[in-house]
């Protein structure tokens, strides 16, 4: 399946509703580039994001919604809990791990599932807030301080 002639697999959004306007950035995950806004019908291009951009994105969003087929990780769903966005990500790989309770997990290819978390986010404050609350806290679980700590623990015990 091709979004605007890029693969599903590698669509993600950032989702903003201000002053009645919706705006969807979809991007293509292999080095954040590029990028394009949908803002009343009109598509802009973007070829990267410096660190504090991408922040202001996340935190400037109404909801993260990363509907990944393949994934690794999941990094970008940290980056959005850290930032405080609200998260709907697929059912799929490794992002259930990830995300646990504190986002909105749905099958990637259900175009209605995904409209419908999108519609309570923005419909449902306290839910959303809620989300954010859980975001941030499981953000803390995925520092790199953690990582290393972790890492060292490992060497540690095979020595």
């Amino acid at each position: 399946m091709r979004v605007a002639g890029i693969p599903f697999s590698t669509i993600m959004l950032f989702v903003g509703v201000a002053a009645g306007t919706m705006a969807v950035l979809v991007g293509v995950l292999n080095g954040w580039t590029p990028f394009w806004t949908l803002a009343r019908d009109k598509w802009r291009a973007y070829e990267k994001w410096a660190n504090d951009e991408l922040r202001s994105l996340y935190q400037g969003a109404t909801a993260f919604v990363f509907p990944s087929l393949y994934e690794g990780f999941g990094l970008p769903v940290v980056e959005a809990f850290a930032s405080g966005t609200p998260v709907i990500a697929s059912t799929g790989t490794s992002l259930p791990e990830i995300v646990g309770d504190a986002g909105c997990l749905v099958d990637a290819l259900d175009v209605g599932a995904i409209g419908a978390a999108l519609e309570r986010v923005v419909d449902d404050p306290a839910w959303a807030d809620a989300l954010r609350v859980k975001g941030r806290e499981r953000a803390k679980r995925y520092s790199w301080d953690a990582c290393a700590s972790l890492t060292a623990t490992v060497l540690r015990e095979m020595a």
